[in-house]
């Protein structure tokens, strides 16, 4: 028998006092602001490289869209950006802003997470500038468009055309005007900020630079306006010209004919089925470009003024390589068109900044819950982020949903329920993740039982620690024992022996692994869940079982019956009466089980135990 110990995790402790505030709800009316929390830590400079050991031990923290209510105004994991509309502030009065609320809200280092919102998405429909004035402009610029008609808005740049055979004519790939535009902002605001911080200790250097920036050009835009503007755009002199933002200074035609000049008919649309190739691979370039604009707007000019501090935007700065099987791709949540639109594209945000939430209806499979699709494909993009070009990458920032929103999506009434956000972050926690964005709406600002319930499920995720494994049957093939924490495909492998046992199998595995839980949650739990990722090559014949020790008669209980192995497996399993199953120490053990018929091999990428509360 081969013994692994390892040494215990470091475990997250957020105070006992949730229990109240949970049982409260609405009614906990918000206190005063105290003093504020401690400073945190500053993450690693390169989070890509960092040791994954540490990464998995680190608590949580959730940079949050609003002020939180509750339990976390006072203290807690959550800690409010400083969030300010450009499109109605220039760059100085941007910064005086923010700079003002850091003072006013007595933030030190570590808790400096400034966003941005809307920045550099002003210009685009002349007609309907979606209420941000003459705000700079930088994916839309309507000096970076096609020819047009004046449509009696005449700027400098603007281009007259003999007719409008392109309605959406500002949407391009070309930037070159709003990046320009967008960096003289971003240079005026930093130069500011330093000029307050050169006159006031109380300013710290930002740790975080989070932008909202949503105004790129997608196919998706619109449902025939893109596939128009990119057949006019071969017909521009910068089609052979201009170089395409992120892509080492080669023109839109360059990268036209290295794709294989995908067929692109403008009578249709970029859902028509001879134009999706061309949709598929524009996506990709569109995405890069416009992460690579932030870039040459923000990202590096923020690098340049604080080396520590850094920075992302929603979306953009998602990287995807589009290798493997399958492909590592990203799958966007909205409209039916999930089973061919996918993209992948390089980013340049130092941080990446997926959006998990809600996904189409359309995008469950057979039986699947909301709960349960939204979780699979956040757990395809997120997997596809983490191990492309070369991974696992770790700098993963994602932008999650407060439970409680309430909002219509798809024209369908929607509301976050407990479970997605529990089961959106042990995933995540799965995979290493440990820095979110919460975003959230009016809907939850005027309710604190939201934020409450937020913290509760938080810390049930991760209110537990993996303290060891002994493998009892089999031949371990690896000895870590962060390849059972966390599922970056380094996983834990083990060899079936064979059995003196007569019966259904001749071959297994049985792993017993060990966790920690701290009593100080036990009032909340109602049932304790097992998540098993893993996999094995020799499905046929073969058999798993999971089993809790309950510890009130000191025997093996089965979570479920015996079930087929299967090739490639995600496993969760609710048992109730949890408490039968922590002894007053707070150990849990769980045996894991396979039989089968002939020689076989498992690899357990993560396993996982946490409790559900009400």
């Amino acid at each position: 028998m081969t013994r692994h110990r390892a040494r215990t995790i470091a475990r997250v402790s957020i105070a006992a006092g949730v229990l109240l505030l949970v049982a409260l709800g609405s009614c906990v009316m918000p206190m005063p602001p105290g003093p504020p929390p401690p400073p945190l830590p500053l993450p690693p400079s390169d989070p890509s490289a960092a040791d994954t050991a540490s990464n998995l031990d680190a608590p949580p923290l959730f940079w949050s869209w609003q002020r939180p209510l509750g339990r976390p105004a006072r203290s807690g994991p959550i800690i409010q950006m400083v969030r300010k509309n450009t499109a109605r502030l220039g760059p100085a009065a941007a910064a005086d802003r923010v700079c003002d609320e850091i003072i006013e809200r007595r933030l030190q280092t570590g808790q400096v997470a400034i966003l941005l919102q809307n920045f550099g998405m002003g210009d685009g429909d002349p007609d309907r500038i979606n209420g941000m004035g003459r705000a700079p402009a930088l994916y839309q610029h309507w000096c970076d468009g096609l020819a047009h008609r004046a449509r009696g808005r005449a700027q400098p740049c603007e281009r007259l055309a003999a007719a409008d055979e392109v309605p959406q004519w500002w949407m391009t790939v070309w930037m070159k005007h709003g990046v320009a535009e967008s960096r003289a902002y971003m240079d005026a605001f930093i130069a500011r900020y330093r000029q307050r911080q050169a006159s006031d200790r109380r300013v710290p250097d930002p740790t975080r630079f989070h932008f909202d920036t949503e105004g790129l050009v997608v196919p998706q835009k619109t449902a025939s306006g893109t596939v128009k503007a990119f057949d006019a755009m071969r017909r521009d002199p910068r089609w052979q010209l201009e170089p395409v933002p992120g892509f080492d200074g080669r023109s839109l035609e360059t990268l036209y004919e290295e794709a294989g000049r995908p067929a692109c008919d403008p009578a249709g649309s970029w859902q028509t089925p001879g134009n999706r190739r061309w949709s598929v691979w524009y996506a990709g370039v569109c995405m890069q470009a416009a992460d690579a604009a932030m870039n040459d707007s923000a990202y590096r000019r923020i690098r340049a003024a604080w080396p520590t501090c850094m920075s992302s935007n929603y979306r953009t700065s998602s990287r995807t390589d589009g290798a493997g099987d399958p492909p590592r791709v990203i799958i966007p949540r909205g409209g039916s068109s999930h089973r061919w639109f996918t993209y992948h594209h390089r980013a340049f945000g130092d941080l990446q900044a997926p959006e998990l939430y809600w996904v189409h209806p359309s995008h469950r499979q057979a039986g699947e819950s909301a709960v349960t699709s939204a979780v699979r494909e956040a757990r395809q993009n997120v997997d596809a982020l983490i191990h492309s070009f070369g991974g696992p990458h770790l700098n993963i920032t994602p932008w999650i949903e407060l439970v409680g929103d309430e909002y219509t999506a798809w024209n369908t009434p929607m509301v976050v329920p407990p479970a997605l956000n529990r089961e959106m972050l042990a995933m995540l926690r799965r995979r290493g993740i440990r820095e979110f964005i919460l975003w959230s709406n009016d809907s939850t600002q005027r309710n604190a039982s939201s934020w409450n319930a937020f913290v509760m499920l938080a810390d049930q995720v991760w209110s537990t620690s993996l303290t060891g494994v002994e493998v009892e049957r089999g031949t371990a093939l690896g000895a870590a024992l962060t390849d059972l924490e966390a599922a970056l495909r380094d996983p834990f492998r083990v060899q079936s022996t064979q059995t003196e046992e007569t019966g259904a199998g001749r071959f297994a595995t049985r792993l017993r692994t060990s966790f920690h839980l701290d009593r100080a949650r036990l009032g909340l739990m109602q049932e304790l869940v097992v998540v098993l990722e893993s996999w094995i090559d020799r499905a046929a014949g073969t058999t798993m079982r999971l089993f809790l020790r309950d510890w009130s008669t000191d025997s093996m209980t089965p979570l479920r019956g015996s079930a087929p192995g299967q090739q490639r497996v995600v496993e969760r399993v609710a048992t109730p009466d949890a408490n039968r199953f922590i002894d007053p120490d707070g150990r849990i053990e769980l045996v894991i089980e396979h039989r089968g018929p002939a020689p076989f091999t498992i690899a357990i990428d993560a396993v996982q135990m946490y409790p559900a509360g009400p």
